[in-house]
């Protein structure tokens, strides 16, 4: 099983997780920046190799509303490009900070061309698509790999899908 010798530069579509002390009222969505080293037909990743220090601790962030089922199911808000750090001094912070630039000039670029990104899924794959990366994320229990790679439309259907059933629970759809 051989390796490439250099990382690429992925989007990690991580599942949805209920946020905060409200319990269930709150779903919390994440997507990070991971380095790839590629192996089976880019069917599953490792993060063997670091990423650059610019992209350390790199990830959008969006949150839903349980109150929103009714009304606008699959609808999330607060979409954010951050950093997540444990710490930060003042070279990682002016590092931070030509990165966002760098990043919030290719979304406004994208949202002049194509008008606002219509959901999260799309604004992740905006961002993938101002980095440079690809979208990886978790595979369907049948292909027996943990990980898959996703098209910026496959990746948008898979996290608005996700909202989406968060807020339509299987004993609401009849």
């Amino acid at each position: 099983m051989a390796t490439n010798d250099k990382p690429q530069l992925a989007i990690e579509l991580r599942e949805p997780e209920p946020a905060g002390s409200f319990g269930d009222h709150y779903l919390r969505l994440r997507a990070d920046v991971v380095a790839r080293d590629t192996y089976r037909d880019d069917e599953a990743y490792t993060t063997a190799f670091p990423l650059p220090d610019e992209l350390r601790d790199l990830c959008a962030t969006a949150q839903a509303d349980a109150s929103d089922a009714a009304d606008n199911p699959g609808r999330s808000y607060g979409w954010a490009v951050e950093y997540r750090p444990y710490s930060v001094s003042l070279y990682d912070a002016e590092r931070m900070v030509k990165v966002l630039r760098r990043i919030d000039a290719s979304m406004r670029r994208a949202a002049d061309k194509y008008g606002d990104a219509p959901t999260f899924g799309a604004y992740v794959a905006r961002l993938a698509d101002a980095l440079g990366a690809s979208i990886v994320g978790p595979a369907p229990a049948a292909w027996g790999t943990r990980y898959r790679t996703y098209t910026g439309r496959d990746a948008a259907a898979w996290i608005d899908g996700r909202v989406y059933a968060w807020h339509r629970p299987p004993e609401a759809v009849r």
